[in-house]
């Protein structure tokens, strides 16, 4: 019994999970709707008062996040790569780890925020 609905619980999968084809066409149409944006994006921020200036800012407005994504996807990449064993107890691990090395229990202990903050006064 559990053999007859691995099998059928393989087939529907198989029916459900897009083609190659469709994943080309979902990369296209993401990296056309961010294309669409930046341009959106910059003939807001720029064209109205254009000036020379303001290219360099453009460009790391545009480029940070951009680097920003790459690094969180090669973490990603570097995590899911590991063994599932592995994963799962660094997953556990991790908040202990976290509040061992900040000491405040945030990661925000590091940043120089206290002096602006009005509560930490």
């Amino acid at each position: 019994m559990l053999k007859i609905l691995r099998g059928k619980l393989g087939f529907f999968i198989s029916k459900v999970t897009p083609s190659s084809l469709a994943w080309h066409g979902a990369a296209d149409g993401i990296l056309s709707v961010g294309l669409i944006g930046v341009g959106l994006f910059f003939y807001l921020s720029n064209v109205a008062s254009f000036s020379f200036q303001k290219l360099p800012a453009f460009f790391v407005w545009v480029g940070l996040p951009i680097a920003l994504g790459q690094a969180f996807l090669m973490v990603a990449y570097v995590l899911m790569s590991l063994p599932k064993r592995y994963r799962l107890r660094l997953a556990l691990i991790a908040p202990i780890l976290t509040l061992s090395v900040f000491r405040e229990g945030t990661p925000l202990a590091i940043l120089p925020v206290r002096q602006f903050c009005w509560h930490f006064h």
